[in-house]
């Protein structure tokens, strides 16, 4: 943020917007819990934008063409858009980004450490390595509640 390449940079603007989307779907979630007094510090956060103004922005800006969405900053970003629908119950949103993180995982060979183009980095390749287990374990997560019965799949 502090570099602001959000300004000039498409990926680093969807990827602000779709935490933006998650941080105040979280706001929200909190101030429907919190009844407290009115000076309670999430209520002075009521004024910001509800999240579906900024989950709106950043799908209007992310290719429909899943060929288009190549590399690992396209996979933080469908993830952040996956968790944003995790975060807030929607299921066919969390559906189709997870979807998509599949499909761009499966076509650009990040499922193969080997495969990995080699222009990469020590950061590319540490970031490459969480979204990959990270994503792993929230699949393996996200069977056993299905499992359990904690998600309806089919609402």
């Amino acid at each position: 943020m502090a570099e602001q390449r959000y300004l000039v940079d498409l990926q680093s603007l969807i990827e602000v917007l779709a935490v933006c989307a998650i941080t105040s779907a979280k706001v929200a979630d909190l101030g429907n819990i919190s009844s407290n007094a009115a000076d309670h510090p999430i209520e002075q956060v009521r004024s910001t934008p509800v999240p579906e103004i900024y989950y709106e922005a950043a799908h209007d800006l992310i290719p429909r063409f899943v060929g288009n969405l190549k590399g690992l900053y396209w996979m933080r970003i469908l993830g952040l858009m996956s968790l944003y629908g995790f975060q807030t119950g929607r299921n066919d949103i969390l559906h189709h980004y997870l979807g998509q993180y599949c499909a761009v995982l499966t076509m650009d060979g990040f499922d193969d450490e080997a495969s990995w183009p080699k222009d990469y980095g020590v950061i590319d390749h540490e970031l490459g390595r969480r979204l990959v287990k990270n994503f792993i374990h929230s699949m393996w997560l996200y069977k056993l509640m299905i499992i359990l019965g904690l998600v309806d799949v089919f609402p």
